[in-house]
């Protein structure tokens, strides 16, 4: 950091640093940060999405980390705060035809697939990649399975959303918050029943479980 003058003009030998350490423990992602969304089916070309929602206090750095099944890495200064809903896009210009001017977070190269995939959310770490959440999603029963213009969409955010029985088919609505699950709160329902989930539950590879 550098002292100036009235003007801007920076004083000679008037420069100094300051370094800040932070030793607290860093937020845990896992069960914070949540594939609430998908959208592998859209009735525009292109205009598939993934949405993510933040279910925590506490704000993520995001810089490196990358979307598997979708070709992502997160480009440097990535953030995502307490509380945000996030959407990943394949393409701008399509996501904006299909589903108007809602924000778009970062844009994935892959192609998701028609037929069920995983899709994981993962920080690389010093010890290893470590998936914060992921799905397995399938496009046969236990699974629902959408038309062109609908999406898989969480039922209940507070469940694990590894369970096929925790989601439903519906109209698209990436990062709508009206629409958005919340604790004891599920979305609407057009198709089938809701089955209870059990939380507390995280799989050892998400995805792992089919009901």
């Amino acid at each position: 950091m550098a002292q100036t003058r009235r003007f801007g003009a920076a004083l000679a030998d008037a420069i100094y640093s300051l370094n800040v350490d932070y030793t607290g423990s860093a937020p845990d992602p896992v069960g914070a940060l949540i594939i609430s969304e998908i959208m592998f089916a859209p009735a525009i070309p292109g205009a598939q999405f993934v949405e993510i929602v933040n279910h925590s206090g506490q704000n993520f750095g995001l810089s490196g980390w990358r979307l598997d099944g979708a070709t992502l890495t997160f480009p440097i200064g990535s953030i995502v705060t307490n509380g945000q809903t996030i959407v990943l896009a394949q393409n701008r210009d399509a996501f904006k035809a299909a589903y108007g001017n809602g924000p778009v977070f970062a844009v994935f190269g892959g192609i998701l697939s028609t037929q069920g995939q995983v899709i994981a959310l993962v920080k690389p770490t010093t010890s290893g990649d470590l998936v914060a959440n992921g799905v397995h999603y399938e496009t046969s029963a236990p699974w629902p399975s959408p038309t062109n213009g609908e999406s898989l969409q969480l039922i209940d955010i507070s469940q694990d959303n590894s369970r096929a029985s925790n989601w439903a088919t519906d109209a698209a609505t990436p990062a709508n918050a009206s629409a958005a699950p919340s604790p004891g709160r599920p979305r609407r329902r057009r198709r089938g029943r809701r089955q209870g989930a059990r939380a507390g539950r995280r799989p050892t590879c998400p995805g792992d479980r089919r009901s």
